[in-house]
């Protein structure tokens, strides 16, 4: 004997996808979140922070604690196939802080031979370097450079120099110091 069956399989695909807006910053930091999930029928949103939701449309958070938070999106369609996708949000106390010196002494003698910039919570950073007469010198975009007291590979004399920083904090905003830096061999 044969026997016959047919079977119907209806598929569909669920995406969950989210995003928020900072990611990262200082305490209270508000993040707006989008939904961006395709084929969904429910939502459970979860925040990190104690907050959930079960709507579509997501609610901006702020988050005053420093720490990590992890932002949780589930969605179901409506056979039932689920799907979930997280985003990490990062929280700091601290705001953007420089420490800059105003001598450096590049002898040669592995001591204080470059002039470095400390810096902590910066997502952006440049420093460009001037003579006197406004003639730019050096510069670089990497926090973890420096100079080292040359241009175009010969040493510059003793003298004031002077310095531009230009940088952007964890909250976006920007960060500009200038003044001056004493060279001396």
């Amino acid at each position: 004997g044969t026997r016959s069956q047919t079977v119907v399989v209806n598929s569909s695909t669920v995406i969950a996808g989210l995003d928020g807006t900072p990611l990262t910053g200082t305490q209270p930091l508000t993040v707006s979140f989008n939904n961006l999930s395709i084929g969904a029928t429910t939502y459970t949103w979860n925040y990190g922070n104690g907050t959930t939701t079960n709507a579509s449309t997501p609610v901006s958070q702020t988050y005053t604690v420093a720490g990590t938070y992890t932002v949780l999106l589930s969605v179901t369609n409506a056979n039932g196939c689920t799907n979930s996708q997280s985003i990490i949000i990062t929280v700091t106390n601290e705001p953007a802080v420089l420490v800059i010196p105003n001598v450096f002494t590049p002898n040669g003698d592995n001591v204080n031979d470059v002039f470095y910039v400390k810096a902590t919570n910066l997502i952006d950073f440049n420093c460009v370097i001037f003579d006197r007469w406004g003639l730019q010198l050096y510069s670089w975009s990497d926090v973890k450079g420096g100079w080292d007291g040359k241009t175009g590979g010969k040493d510059v004399t003793d003298g004031t120099y002077f310095y531009i920083i230009n940088a952007t904090d964890l909250d976006n905003k920007d960060v500009k110091k200038q003044g001056a830096i004493t060279l001396l061999r």
